[in-house]
């Protein structure tokens, strides 16, 4: 069954951001051209439509509360420049980013960033990283999410969204590193996750999805060294060209619906197999020379879900393997599962690479 639940995204616009002589980042709202010592000052202070930028560096703060209706932006310098730091052990009370009932739309947007080291551990619900509640819509964009941990039976150590009407999005992100007894994420409502790249190491799944939440993974790679998903009460779930390793045990009523995806056991116009990675072992989940996944996927339904022109390497997005047949759908037949693009070699004599 395909699904048509598709939405777009913002547009962002990269400002400039400098760090200062020590190497702590600078946080700069440019909008009102004012200067801060914390994110929680620069979103204290901020109107609708602000821009907030950070610079390179490494931010140690946590439990930032965005304040209720105001939508902004934050840009930091890169995912791998721009880091928020929560403290981990150290500081093991609260997630990085609250944003429980603040009611921000798709107007915010947070892009270029890591989040890394959140911790919540005192009660047996912990959310690592990010707690998304009520009527509240976020964009993520080349954000990671490393290192977060959880607590409890039912925790999440990267977020928890819970939700019934808005969905949050998140592009080209990464999450990597989590730990808790019970999952990397819980989804509780919609939400969008397009050309990302999921590692689960809790110790029972990667993403547990509840109640009548019905999120959608496109060209996202969700690996689990025990279940990938897990469905409960009348969740459902829709991935599109999407690579799944790990099980996915669906309870009660819970749905998976998969098209144009690679996974053990799919059935239709899926592909039963697993794919080969570059070097999982090393943390390279690109697909390798010969790989299942590999130009065939839907483009018309990526494009549809506001999929970018460059993949999660900020490598070129449709690029035809030679050696592979193509049997995909939609203008261009050789879009890859997963969030990565495979980057054949160039024809031989080929001068301008294309």
């Amino acid at each position: 069954m395909k699904s048509s639940i598709f939405a777009g995204v913002s547009a962002v616009v990269v400002l400039a951001a400098t760090a200062d002589v020590a190497g702590a980042p600078t946080i700069d709202n440019v909008t009102q051209v004012t200067s801060h010592v914390t994110l929680q000052d620069a979103l204290n202070n901020a109107a609708n439509g602000d821009a907030i930028v950070i610079g390179a560096g490494t931010l140690a703060e946590d439990n930032i509360d965005f304040p209720v209706g105001v939508d902004v932006t934050i840009t930091g310098a890169g995912s791998g420049l721009t880091f928020i730091d929560g403290g981990g052990a150290a500081n093991p009370d609260n997630p990085i980013l609250d944003m429980r009932n603040t009611a921000q739309t798709r107007d915010t947007v947070i892009s270029g960033l890591t989040l890394i080291n959140g911790t919540r551990t005192t009660d047996s619900s912990g959310r690592g990283a990010l707690w998304i509640v009520g009527a509240t819509s976020p964009v993520f964009i080349d954000v990671r999410f490393l290192n977060s941990s959880g607590s409890g039976a039912s925790g999440a150590a990267h977020m928890e969204i819970v939700s019934a009407t808005s969905a949050p999005r998140f592009e080209r992100c990464e999450f990597r590193g989590g730990f808790d007894a019970f999952s990397d994420m819980i989804v509780r409502g919609p939400a969008e996750f397009v050309q990302c790249l999921m590692i689960g190491s809790s110790q029972t799944q990667a993403v547990a999805v509840r109640d009548t939440a019905s999120p959608l993974f496109v060209n996202t790679t969700v690996v689990h060294p025990n279940r990938a998903f897990l469905l409960r009460e009348t969740a459902q779930v829709s991935i599109v060209n999407t690579v799944l390793e790990g099980t996915v045990l669906t309870l009660d009523s819970g749905i998976i619906n998969a098209d144009r995806s690679l996974f053990s056991g799919a059935t239709g116009n899926n592909i039963d197999g697993v794919a080969t990675f570059v070097d999982a072992v090393g943390g390279d989940y690109r697909l390798a020379t010969g790989s299942l996944g590999i130009d065939m996927g839907d483009e018309t339904a990526y494009s549809a879900a506001g999929g970018s022109v460059g993949d999660l390497d900020s490598n070129l997005r449709l690029r035809d393997d030679p050696s592979t047949a193509d049997t995909g759908t939609g203008i261009v037949s050789y879009l890859d599962a997963g969030p990565y693009e495979y980057q054949s070699a160039p024809c031989d004599g080929d001068a301008n690479g294309d």
